[in-house]
């Protein structure tokens, strides 16, 4: 999962309040730092920001060619905002205390795919390279 979650990946980031309310919010912009360390920038507007602050506990999805993984662990804001992302984003950090495998036995999976608008391919290029270099230092 470390190979895999070092360029554009979607993931899926579950969370609760502290009440007990779920939600779960689709990421791009991640980085696995080491196998116990993952990254994320996430809107501020986000639930997952306001979850983080309140329970430190999340949970993410990744499905890829060949494997769905599941991971869970503390959670905790690095940076209150992101200076390489063009909205309001705070880089999160997972510290990753359980692996689990979800891939259905016999299944044949593929990760999801997306495609940038149209015109915008180089702004997107070099925004996300910007991106992932400040997630792989972390909090300065």
């Amino acid at each position: 999962m470390v190979d895999w979650l070092q360029s554009e990946r979607l993931v899926v980031l579950a969370t609760a309040s502290s009440d007990g309310v779920p939600a779960t919010h689709v990421v791009s912009w991640v980085v696995a730092v080491d196998t116990r360390t993952v990254r994320f920038a996430v809107r501020h507007a986000a639930e997952t920001v306001a979850h983080v602050r309140q329970t430190g506990r999340l949970a993410m999805e990744v499905v890829g060619d060949g494997f769905s993984i599941g991971a869970r662990g503390a959670a905790r804001i690095v940076r209150e905002h992101m200076p390489s992302t063009p909205r309001e984003n705070a880089m999160i950090e997972l510290t990753v205390e359980e692996v689990v495998s979800h891939l259905p036995q016999g299944m044949a999976l593929r990760g999801p795919a997306w495609d940038v608008p149209p015109g915008r391919e180089l702004d997107a290029a070099a925004r996300s390279g910007a991106v992932y270099e400040e997630l792989r230092r972390g909090a300065d």
